[in-house]
């Protein structure tokens, strides 16, 4: 599945074999956590909200925390995935 890209990328293919088995490990550990997760995740019916991690904020609690409540208590009925983007520490 990844092992193409990363050969590409990377050239060395006992470093691919082991990223790929490491990556190919994490897909499957976690494939079950995403809710309706299949070969065709989305449709024209969903909408995407791409944010940095930190756009929305509460005193004394994490940005990821915040934003995760935000979008569970304001936004789970109009938003079907968030995308997050890195942090940008120069701004």
């Amino acid at each position: 599945m990844f092992k193409q890209r990363l050969e590409r990328i990377y050239g060395d293919d006992k470093t691919v074999e082991l990223i790929d088995c490491e990556l190919e490990r994490l897909v499957n550990k976690y494939k079950g956590r995403v809710p309706g997760l299949s070969n065709n995740p989305w449709d024209q019916k969903d909408t995407f909200l791409i944010t940095y991690g930190d756009s929305i904020v509460n005193d004394g609690q994490m940005p990821l925390t915040t934003l995760n409540q935000f979008a569970d208590k304001e936004l789970s009925d109009i938003i079907s995935f968030i995308h997050i983007l890195p942090f940008f520490l120069g701004a």
